[in-house]
């Protein structure tokens, strides 16, 4: 019997010698070996609508984060994968189906089927969002996904053809900040703005074992920021204490956002 350091060992020498023989580094194969346990972290994530050009992520343990379409990969808020996805993500039920791929006629006394016309363009929308999803969550989150790893899945008690994405999709409006909140925000200038954000950042960082989400001013205002002064996203992040890879942790320190 081998005990487990000798197991350890002649694995390693294997590794060496495949890597060798065909030229490939350990470091390599390292690197293309799917993250444990990717479909469960997949599960965990939360996604929702916040508007047409952009989606709140949340994992667990963290507050939502808004991100644009483009940082996700999409050309702009026009492209025809990006208008499915949303269309997806803002709609009820947050399923999606293409029908049967085919139709069926008779010509004579033969039966005879048709390739509906939009059929596969329709999947091809839906690989082009899972593949650039896919690609985001790489360098976003460090995963490594298996070969043709998809992102949906069939919806067994849902009709049939019915697909979901593997993802949560929360309600639309779980993360929307009251309008009213960011006018108010919107009239500050940057410092001001900077000290309000502060004073809630205080409050939040105090209850961090609280499973609230984001407090709706401290986000309300973070937005403004966003939007009025081009503060980026990972500024967002660093006030509501995002971790820059999901496994990370990150030691809240106060920072002056610069523009």
């Amino acid at each position: 019997m081998h005990t487990t350091l000798e197991c350890q060992t002649l694995f390693n020498e294997f590794v060496e010698f495949i890597s060798h023989k065909n030229n490939i580094h350990v470091g390599e194969i390292k690197k293309n070996t799917p993250t444990k346990d990717i479909d469960d972290k997949v599960r965990e994530l939360e996604i929702s609508y916040e508007n047409d050009s952009s989606i709140l992520i949340k994992v667990p343990g963290h507050r939502p984060i808004p991100y644009d379409c483009r940082h996700l990969g999409f050309r702009d808020s026009q492209t025809r994968a990006w208008k499915f996805f949303i269309e997806v993500v803002s709609s009820n039920d947050h399923q999606f189906n293409f029908g049967p791929a085919y139709e069926y006629y008779s010509e004579g006394t033969r039966k005879k089927r048709a390739k509906i016309k939009h059929y596969d363009a329709r999947w091809k929308l839906c690989d082009e969002v899972c593949k650039r999803l896919r690609k985001f969550f790489a360098k976003e989150f460090g995963w490594v996904f298996p070969k043709d790893y998809k992102l949906y899945e069939r919806n067994l008690l849902g009709p049939e053809g019915e697909r979901r994405f593997k993802f949560q999709i929360s309600n639309p409006n779980s993360f929307k900040t009251n309008p009213a909140v960011e006018d108010n925000f919107s009239e500050l200038e940057e410092l001001d703005l900077l000290s309000e954000i502060q004073k809630f950042q205080k409050e939040y960082m105090l209850n961090q074992e609280s499973e609230d989400d984001i407090p709706v001013e401290l986000f309300a205002a973070l937005k403004v920021g966003q939007e009025k002064f081009g503060w980026s996203e990972s500024h967002f992040k660093e006030m509501i204490g995002w971790p820059e890879k999901y496994e990370e942790e990150i030691v809240y320190e106060e920072k002056i956002v610069a523009k």
